[in-house]
């Protein structure tokens, strides 16, 4: 988790969502609407649990360099399958054990 700053904007208790605005260094804000925490609820963790950081990755997945695919390039491969462990059956009791079971008053 990177570290943000953020700021609630606004708080519309009829749909019970807030607008949390969310920054973080290197990067343009980003506004989310998040639910109203719970009575008794983190409101950090909430506000946490929240945080756009698919947003800032999808950023910077989009701003880095590329290496570009030749259109038209064939090729194969092969995976090896792994070997898948059998399940192993429970061993069956050989003997029955009866316990006697005496009333206590």
């Amino acid at each position: 988790m990177r570290a943000f700053n953020f700021e609630i904007k606004s708080v519309d208790t009829a749909h019970g969502v807030m607008n949390v605005e969310y920054t973080t260094e290197g990067h343009d804000p980003v506004e989310v609407g998040v639910r109203l925490p719970m009575q008794d609820e983190d409101e950090d963790a909430l506000i946490e649990s929240a945080a756009p950081e698919a947003v800032w990755a999808m950023r910077e997945f989009m701003a880095s360099p590329k290496a570009i695919p030749t259109v038209g390039r064939k090729g194969r491969i092969e995976r090896v399958e792994a070997v898948l462990h059998t399940p192993v059956e429970a061993p069956q009791p050989t003997a029955e054990i009866t316990v006697k079971r005496r009333a206590v008053l």
